[in-house]
């Protein structure tokens, strides 16, 4: 229900800036297939909570009744036997790609929390900003890749940041290939240069040989719709916030209604206040992040007349500190967001490098996926205080609810047992003879 409620609103968010206002009052517009997917999806994730469930707590049970397996391997073993259960999604290996990266960075927090709950961690006492510094580096990897290895980034992350982002893909394109010492789609960039022209009567469009003689994409191609860098910055920063302001007011109202209503309830100023701060200040955030990243790069471009493909992870390290505009809560989830992204793409950069003699490991996700769940499981049955908060709920309400109604079914059983020992047997009615 959630799910669709979401899906529900940002079409109804994609429709307004589209100025379909009569999609809106259409049924097919509003709610269709094409536009809120869910049943499939419903289906699939029914089918893989099921099996993980099913398959630990059968496994739990066996080794309880015919092993004599000390229970914490009993439950390490258990939980990676159960992350078979991601072969539910094997027609989408995207989907499993993306549910093995963000169980394993949960495994690697609730393993940091666990040494670090037993002090040996304390050498790194020194410093409390370590989720900030792991953000700021994979943000940075992350940005690199989006401009010189798009290919290693997954197709809905690159088009979020093509979408939030100033600079066309074909300029990107361009700029990469000039930086790898190939010849850039010079065809592409005119296009590009026209149709802006149009609009921009003060555009400049080079002919194919000027491109070809070209070192590096200036300011001009960047943003020729600004003479200016920083008019040019001025306008990023506004159409950043003109994009994720509702997107993430969605996503901070939403949930408000649907899990905390009751709290919405008792102090509903207070609720709006704080959900409107906290999407300004993660609009904040992100337009900051987008629009640092153009002025360095601008930067480069007025004091340096030579371009190197550092720059961009340079430029990510230096907008990705916007980080510490958001809340300290917020910056471990983001980095845990970010960190198996930029880990996978450059995992998937050096896979066929002469140096590096390995190929893609066959079912990897779902292997990854049951090491990960097979610590995640060890640290939720024996040390849950070095479990997030949130992933403790989650598996309390998959794991235990099982176990739960499990108890009752005994109990109601034991009942029944009493009761009919309680109640005397019924005497034989008389013979006829007497």
């Amino acid at each position: 229900g959630a799910r669709t409620l979401l899906s529900l609103c940002l079409n109804l968010i994609k429709l307004l800036k589209g100025g379909k206002f009569k999609s809106i009052f259409s049924v097919s517009g509003l709610f269709g297939e094409n536009n809120i997917k869910v049943r499939e999806d419903a289906a699939r994730l029914g089918l893989f909570v099921g099996s993980f469930t099913g398959i630990y707590t059968l496994s739990q049970e066996l080794f309880r009744s015919f092993s004599r397996v000390p229970g914490h391997y009993r439950t390490m073993i258990s939980g990676f036997l159960a992350g078979t259960s991601l072969f539910s999604y094997s027609p989408f290996p995207q989907t499993q790609r993306n549910f093995a990266l963000y169980t394993f960075a949960r495994s690697l927090q609730c393993l940091y929390n666990y040494y670090k709950c037993r002090g040996y961690l304390s050498f790194m006492n020194f410093f409390d900003h370590w989720d900030s510094l792991l953000f700021i580096i994979s943000s940075a990897r992350v940005m690199y890749s989006y401009v010189m290895a798009r290919d290693t980034l997954p197709k809905s992350y690159v088009n979020f940041i093509t979408r939030t982002g100033p600079i066309h893909k074909d300029i990107i394109h361009a700029t990469a290939a000039l930086n790898r010492g190939k010849k850039m789609d010079t065809d592409a960039v005119i296009r590009y240069l026209t149709n802006m022209k149009k609009k921009h009567a003060h555009v400049s469009v080079p002919t194919a040989t000027e491109l070809s003689s070209l070192s590096m994409i200036g300011c001009d191609i960047l943003h020729p719709a600004h003479k200016s860098c920083s008019r040019n910055a001025f306008s990023v920063a506004w159409n950043v916030i003109r994009q994720i302001f509702p997107l993430y007011a969605s996503l901070t109202l939403i949930p408000m209604f649907l899990f905390r209503f009751p709290r919405f309830l008792k102090s509903p100023g207070g609720s709006l206040f704080h959900a409107l701060k906290s999407t300004l200040r993660s609009t904040a955030f992100l337009t900051a992040f987008t629009t640092v990243y153009q002025i360095v790069v601008c930067f480069h471009r007025k004091t340096i007349p030579v371009d190197h493909r550092f720059l961009f992870f340079f430029a990510g390290l230096v907008s990705s500190s916007s980080i510490f505009i958001e809340k300290g809560s917020r910056r471990s989830e983001l980095a845990l967001y970010v960190m198996p992204r930029a880990l996978d793409s450059w995992y998937t950069s050096i896979t066929g490098k002469w140096w590096y003699p390995f190929g893609p490991i066959p079912c990897g996700e779902v292997l990854l996926f049951s090491f990960a769940m097979s610590m995640i499981m060890f640290c939720y049955e024996h040390h849950s205080e070095s479990v997030a908060p949130f992933m403790n709920s989650a598996l309390n309400w998959i794991i235990h609810r099982t176990q739960i109604v499990q108890g009752i079914l005994v109990n109601m059983e034991n009942l029944q047992h009493k009761v009919s020992q309680s109640i005397p047997p019924t005497s034989n009615p008389p013979s006829e003879k007497e």
